[in-house]
């Protein structure tokens, strides 16, 4: 296996990883969420919601072993690719598996690539938006 070949295997394994990270520690993100419920100070209540973000967000990140992003390391390798001279099986195949990549981490796949960081994701998000609602009226 060549170089170019390695990375992209490289990089599809990381992919799966950080989706399996995300699934597995949002459940830490849902007891937080619940967690600031119980908080009966609006001010409070607030503060904890956005601390859990930035603990979340802490946590999800400091467990990336690499200092590129998923869509930049997948632009380099495809940047190798095509600078593969002539149109040889290889480099089709290797732009192929770089294309099916990109499709399959786009945002609009998250759902299906990651649903249950979505669905909590979006819990979050509500929770937060009715506790901003209940903050301006209090």
């Amino acid at each position: 296996m060549d170089h170019k070949r390695k990375l992209l295997e490289k990089l599809i394994d990381d992919v799966n990883q950080h989706h399996f990270r995300l699934e597995t520690k949002s459940v830490w993100l849902f007891l937080a969420t619940l967690g600031c419920w119980s908080i009966g100070n609006s001010y409070m209540q607030l503060m904890a919601y956005f601390i859990t973000l930035a603990l979340f967000g802490k946590m999800i990140s400091s467990s990336w072993k690499t200092k590129d992003s998923l869509p930049k390391r997948l632009n380099y390798i495809q940047k190798q690719a095509y600078e593969i001279p002539g149109e040889s099986n290889y480099k089709k195949a290797l732009l192929w598996d770089c294309h099916l990549l990109g499709k399959k981490n786009s945002l609009l796949r998250s759902p299906i690539n990651v649903p249950t960081y979505v669905s909590i994701g979006f819990f979050y998000i509500a929770s937060l938006i009715v506790s901003l609602l209940q903050f301006r009226t209090a």
